[in-house]
């Protein structure tokens, strides 16, 4: 079994009051004699300062690429296990933090 982790976590800041972050994790095995199998997921995390306030506001956005399920395998001496999990749908989260 050949397997394959990449991660990529990118912060973008514009101006002094925005604040970007997009976050991509991709999986990628293969068997052998098969094709390779690919799964990729990203978020993306925006944030607006509002210093007159003292307060931020976030909005994250999970699962941009809409995936449904995730397989992963493992391979030990004698034997070779995969398994299934299900993915949270999209969802827009936001948040409002005050600091006083």
């Amino acid at each position: 079994v050949e397997k394959w982790i990449h991660t990529t976590d990118a912060s973008m800041t514009m101006g002094k009051k925005i604040t970007a972050r997009i976050m991509t994790d991709s999986y990628t095995y293969r068997l052998p004699y098969t094709q390779p199998t690919r799964v990729t997921f990203a978020d993306l995390m925006l944030t607006w300062y509002w210093e007159k306030l003292k307060s931020n506001v976030s909005f994250s956005l999970t699962n941009l690429l809409g995936k449904d399920s995730f397989s992963n395998i493992r391979l030990s001496t004698n034997s070779i296990a995969e398994s299934m999990y299900l993915i949270r749908p999209r969802m827009v989260l936001v948040k409002f933090n005050y600091r006083f």
